[in-house]
C-alpha cells in the first residue's frame, strides 16, 4: 500500500503537526509506504521532520500553480491513496479529473465549515461552500475530524449521510508518566495562533476577572500571529503584564505544557483541537470553549476539565478559578490513559489504514 499525505506547506499549525506525526508513526510502524508531499517546504516544521520522513515538494504555492506539477508527480509515483488536507484539498480536487482512477483521493476536512463561513463576506461564503461541494464531488472519501464536524458538513452542503463522508479523530502521541509538579511554572497555558478564530481577547479579559481574586495567577500563551500587537495592547491596558506572557512560537510545546497546571482554549470554532488533546496527553486538565467543533466530544466535565460558552469571559474566569481550586483533585495519569484510549496515535493510525483498505 502506497500512501501519500498532501499538505500546502510545513508551518507550525495544529493540522500540520498532527499529520506529520501521523506520517512519521505510520512510516515507522507498518508495512505500507507512507510519505509526505507539500507544495513548498516553507515553515518551521521542515527542519524538525526532514530527516524523519520522506518529504517531496512541488516547489509551487497557491491553488492553481501546483496543479500541473501535482498531476505529473502523482502519475509518476502512482500511489494507491492521496490524503490531502487544508488548502491542498482544493488543489487535489482540481487535479483529480486528470489522474488515473486507481489513485484514490481522500480529502481531510480542516475545519467546521458552518462556523468558518461566517469569517467571510456573504459572497465569499457562498463561493466557500461551492468550493467545498466541488471538493466533495471530486473526492473518493471525505474525512471529518469530529462527529460535530461531520454533521455540520452534511447539513451545510445538503448531503445525505453516506459512506463517502466519515469521521476519524485526530491522533496524539501519549507517553504516560507522572507529572513533575515541582517544576510547574504557570497556572494556565494555551497553544494557539494569535488569530481571531482563537478569540484570545476573551481569554485575556477572563484573566483580568480571575486576577481580581487571584492576583498572582499566571498565563503563558504559545503561538504567533497577526493579532500580537492588539493582544499586547490589551494586556497593557488591563495591567496584566506580570500575569500574561506571550511567549511566541516554541518548538517543544510538550516541555512547556508539562511545566503548567491547566490548559485553556477560547476558540470561536474548531475542527478538532490538536492543542487540547496534546495538553490532555501531558496530564493537564483543560478549560475550553464549548464551540462548534469537537471540544465537547473531548471534555468530560470534572474528570479532565470544564466547558464554558463561547465569548463568555465571566464564565471562562469562573471555570478557570474552579479548575485552579480543584487542581489537586484531577488525576493526571487517568487523564493520560483516557486520551490514549480514545485518541492514541496507534488507534487512529489503524483507523486510517482500515478505512483505506475498505476503499479499495
Amino acid at each position: 500500500m502506497n500512501i501519500i499525505f498532501y499538505l500546502p506547506d510545513l508551518r507550525a499549525g495544529g493540522a500540520e503537526r498532527v499529520l506529520l506525526s501521523l506520517v512519521a508513526f505510520m512510516s515507522k510502524n507498518n508495512s505500507s509506504k507512507v510519505s509526505l508531499l507539500v507544495n513548498t517546504t516553507s515553515g518551521e516544521l521542515y527542519e524538525q521532520y526532514k530527516n524523519k520522513i520522506d518529504i517531496n515538494s512541488l516547489g509551487k504555492s497557491g491553488y492553481i500553480k501546483p496543479i500541473g506539477s501535482l498531476i505529473a508527480f502523482l502519475k509518476g509515483k502512482m500511489p494507491d491513496y492521496v490524503i490531502s488536507s487544508l488548502n491542498a484539498t482544493m488543489v487535489m480536487a482540481f487535479a483529480s479529473p486528470f489522474l488515473p482512477k486507481s489513485i484514490k483521493c481522500i480529502s481531510r476536512l480542516g475545519n467546521t465549515i458552518g462556523a468558518e463561513k461566517h469569517q467571510f463576506s456573504f459572497a465569499k461564503a457562498i463561493l466557500y461552500k461551492k468550493l467545498h461541494y466541488y471538493i466533495y464531488k471530486e473526492a473518493d472519501l471525505v474525512i471529518c475530524q469530529s462527529n460535530y464536524m461531520k454533521q455540520d458538513y452534511l447539513k451545510e452542503l445538503n448531503i445525505k449521510p453516506s459512506e463517502k463522508v466519515i469521521q476519524i479523530y485526530n491522533p496524539v502521541q501519549v507517553d504516560i508518566e507522572e507529572t513533575a509538579k515541582h517544576l510547574l511554572t504557570f497556572d494556565f497555558i494555551t497553544v494557539a495562533r494569535l488569530f481571531p478564530q482563537k478569540d484570545l481577547m476573551t481569554m485575556i479579559k477572563a484573566m483580568e476577572i480571575l486576577c481580581r481574586r487571584n492576583p498572582e495567577a499566571s498565563l503563558c500563551v504559545l503561538g504567533e500571529g497577526p493579532d500580537r500587537s492588539k493582544l499586547e495592547s490589551e494586556i497593557e491596558r488591563l495591567g496584566l503584564q506580570k500575569n500574561i506572557i506571550l511567549k511566541g512560537y516554541v518548538a517543544d510545546t510538550k516541555k512547556e505544557l508539562k511545566q503548567s497546571k491547566i490548559f485553556v482554549l477560547s476558540s470561536i470554532f474548531e475542527g478538532f483541537s490538536n492543542a487540547l488533546i496534546e495538553a490532555l496527553a501531558c496530564g493537564l486538565p483543560a478549560v475550553v470553549s464549548n464551540c462548534p467543533g469537537g471540544n465537547a466530544e473531548v471534555i468530560k466535565d470534572g474528570f479532565n476539565g470544564y466547558l464554558f460558552d463561547v465569548g463568555d469571559q465571566k464564565g471562562m474566569a469562573e471555570k478557570m478559578e474552579k479548575a485552579l481550586s480543584a487542581y489537586s483533585s484531577f488525576n493526571p495519569l487517568a487523564i493520560q490513559e483516557d486520551v490514549q484510549h480514545r485518541f492514541g496515535i496507534e488507534k487512529i493510525a489503524d483507523e486510517y489504514l482500515n478505512t483505506l483498505k475498505q476503499l479499495s
